[in-house]
């Protein structure tokens, strides 16, 4: 995949502007193309077109999105620049980042599957990612009419397969959740710990909990609590919850 990245977030002059093609969707309005013609996504435009309220909630995809690029090689600071906004009178410019269309691309993969934004943001830079791959193979050389016939029918397929490959993943995820929650009763830190071969120590415990209840709370859930023998009023959770916090606590 070729696209133009920059290695440091550029300060926003007054030629820097929207892309000027009528959006067919909302992140091609939210597009922005730099003097040096490389483009780019605010990512505080993105939070709500991803369906997230609130900059934190959106910082944990953002976060993994980022964790993705590292691991697969990527430059993160070409892909994720800080915004150049210039701080204004009333307080230092707002925390933003500048994504490259791969940068948006791992944001939207990383990003809640149930929510229907974050599908759509998926389709959208999945969709841009495989114009620009083929535009880039458009220079190489003009092809027959044959080749534009049989190129067409390939993208059919792949794109059936990409929206497959989506809704699958999609309906995995439901299912893993229906599946956990519907089995097993909800557990707290300690429990879950026992369960699995954890450390049980107190502060590590804490911690964990302490991340399994911002987790709920970035979906807009508060933990359960009930009553127990020993350490009284205790927080319980999901499954899927304490699997994910548990797998983000250093031991």
């Amino acid at each position: 995949m070729h696209q133009k990245t920059t290695s440091s977030a550029l300060p926003s002059t007054p030629t820097e502007q929207r892309d000027p093609t009528a959006p067919e969707s909302p992140f091609d309005a939210i597009r922005r193309v730099r003097p040096d013609g490389s483009e780019y996504w605010p990512a505080r435009d993105m939070q709500p077109l991803m369906g997230y309220s609130q900059w934190s909630k959106l910082k944990t995809p953002l976060t993994r999105a980022m964790a993705t690029a590292k691991n697969q090689g990527l430059d993160v600071a070409a892909n994720f620049p800080r915004s150049g906004k210039v701080a204004g009178q009333s307080g230092p410019a707002p925390e933003d980042y500048e994504l490259s269309r791969t940068a948006a691309y791992l944001l939207a993969m990383n990003g809640d599957p149930n929510k229907p934004e974050v599908a759509a943001a998926q389709l959208y830079f999945a969709a841009k990612t495989r114009e620009a791959e083929l535009a880039a193979q458009e220079t190489v050389r003009p092809k027959s009419g044959a080749e534009l016939v049989l190129q067409m029918a390939q993208e059919l397929v792949a794109q059936e397969q990409r929206l497959a490959t989506i809704e699958a993943t999609q309906a995995a995820t439901a299912a893993k959740v229906a599946a956990l929650e519907g089995r097993h009763d909800e557990f707290t830190a300690l429990g879950y710990a026992k369960l699995h071969d954890h450390p049980t120590g107190r502060p590590y415990l804490a911690q964990v909990g302490r991340r399994a209840t911002r987790i709920m709370r970035e979906q807009g859930r508060e933990p359960h609590q009930r009553q127990d023998a020993t350490f009284g009023v205790v927080n319980v959770y999901p499954v899927l919850v304490l699997e994910h916090a548990f797998s983000e606590v250093t031991r």
